[in-house]
């Protein structure tokens, strides 16, 4: 495990780093398997880890998942675009976006067309995840006073005074990624802050 991830879970306060759970991503919704090659393929080839065969294979990859989403995006099925019906629960397309002619013409890998499905169904939920990146981005911005007494917030979990007053945050964002600090205690401690300045 490289020296930066074990800093990152230590900060968090976890000293079993090799217990890494996605329950612990910040952005869990962004890392699947699915979409691995496509999340680390381009930094893989930037330190030299991806052969010229490999890359121009992810390349294909990619400008055809990009091809089928713009194809279902343009046509229309029942009175909505594909992509919109690929986006409902327990979508009958999605089920047989391989049999479609254009799709089968184009004769796309499986991977590609899993790749569409699965983005569209993810598409609402990265959209939410990425306004909380937005409001959490706006967090490192709020400072917590550096003389604030934790035992004189009320409602504030015993866990989360004992382990704001060890790791003293300077900043929401901070405190939001200390291990055991729910968005609860979070909210707890504006709404003191708010009262107190």
């Amino acid at each position: 495990m490289s020296i930066l991830v074990y800093i990152t879970f230590a900060e968090r306060g976890i000293d079993e780093p090799y217990r890494m759970f996605t329950s612990r991503a910040e952005y869990r919704l962004s890392l699947r398997s699915d979409n691995a090659d496509r999340r680390l393929t381009d930094l893989g080839k930037s330190v030299g880890l991806v052969d010229n065969e490999r890359w121009h294979k992810y390349r294909q990859k990619v400008a055809s998942i990009d091809q089928l989403k713009t194809y279902c995006k343009d046509t229309n099925l029942a009175g909505s675009n594909m992509w919109d019906l690929l986006r409902k629960p327990n979508s009958e397309l999605a089920e047989k976006l391989s049999d479609n002619e254009y799709v089968k013409n184009a004769d796309f890998d499986k991977s590609v067309v899993n790749a569409v499905v699965i983005d569209a169904k993810y598409e609402g939920y990265l959209k939410k995840q990425e306004k909380l990146v937005a409001h959490f981005r706006n967090m490192e911005k709020v400072k917590i006073p550096a003389d604030i007494d934790y035992a004189a917030v009320d409602h504030l979990r015993a866990e989360a005074r004992e382990k704001l007053t060890l790791f003293k945050p300077d900043t929401f964002a901070q405190a939001s990624r200390i291990s055991g600090i729910t968005p609860a205690d979070i909210t707890i401690l504006r709404i003191h802050l708010k009262k107190t300045s």
